[in-house]
């Protein structure tokens, strides 16, 4: 389910996305970052699924990903300024920072207001998407056994897309409010964590990891759905529509895929 999640994440997220926006506009910066982040993550997991990568070496090469790529997204761009690193390199990160972090001098116009009701939002919102996503899930494994639906087929696209919803219509929502660069990390990062909580520490916990069916064709799909997510934000500063479509197009040829297959 997880692989058919992050497939259906970079249809719905960045594809849906930049088709009802018109456009996502981004830096190429962020998403060479964040979708190189969720690329390697991604290869990783290939190798601890297919090639017998041991859990322990899977979870050390995971943490050697996001780590720093955490602490550049927490680090202040004068913290990034300072790191010995070479100046072009330092200067793009540093962009990064700044992106995520901007200058405390530089203030939106209007009147500013300060409130915790956002915050104390979070709590029920977290439980009533826990609480949907639970309540779907038992749902379709309900209809699925009525229907003779195959448990491959319905974790690797039903479930997948159902258990996605809330981040697609989160996604659809900043994307016609034009924070492009909200939709890019709001994608690549719910992959990222997909497969660091969904593969890699359980597999850790175990000791082991069991693959299903397909699951290497499902990899092979995600790997190459996320170099062409990572090629056409690269190439057109952002993500047009045509790109959009792309991405939704090809996602459908997973589903095809499968149909024939399984």
């Amino acid at each position: 389910m997880i692989l058919g999640s992050n497939l259906f994440n970079l249809a719905a997220l960045l594809g849906l996305s930049a088709v009802i926006a018109g456009r996502l506009h981004f830096r190429r910066i962020l998403v060479i970052l964040d979708g190189g982040v969720a690329l390697l993550a991604t290869g990783v997991i290939a190798l601890l699924l297919l090639a017998g990568l041991s859990p322990i070496a899977c979870m050390v090469l995971l943490a050697v990903i996001f780590i720093p790529y955490v602490f550049l997204l927490a680090a202040q761009p004068h913290q990034v300024e300072r790191l010995l690193l070479p100046p072009r390199l330092r200067h793009r990160l540093a962009l990064v920072a700044r992106l995520v972090h901007p200058d405390p001098g530089v203030s939106e116009p209007g009147p500013s207001s300060s409130s915790w009701m956002p915050v104390w939002w979070i709590v029920p919102s977290i439980a009533a998407i826990v609480g949907g996503s639970y309540a779907m899930v038992t749902t379709a494994l309900v209809l699925a056994d009525r229907w003779n639906v195959s448990r491959p087929f319905l974790g690797t696209v039903i479930l997948a897309a159902i258990t996605s919803l809330p981040n697609a219509y989160a996604a659809v929502r900043l994307a016609l409010r034009q924070n492009g660069a909200a939709v890019v990390s709001e994608a690549f990062n719910s992959n990222t964590l997909n497969l660091l909580a969904g593969i890699g520490v359980p597999a850790l916990v175990v000791g082991s990891v069991t693959t299903v069916r397909g699951s290497a064709a499902d990899l092979w799909w995600l790997l190459g759905l996320t170099v062409i997510a990572l090629g056409l934000g690269y190439a057109q500063r952002g993500l047009s529509r045509a790109g959009g479509l792309l991405l939704i197009a090809v996602y459908f040829l997973f589903l095809l895929s499968i149909g024939m297959g399984r």
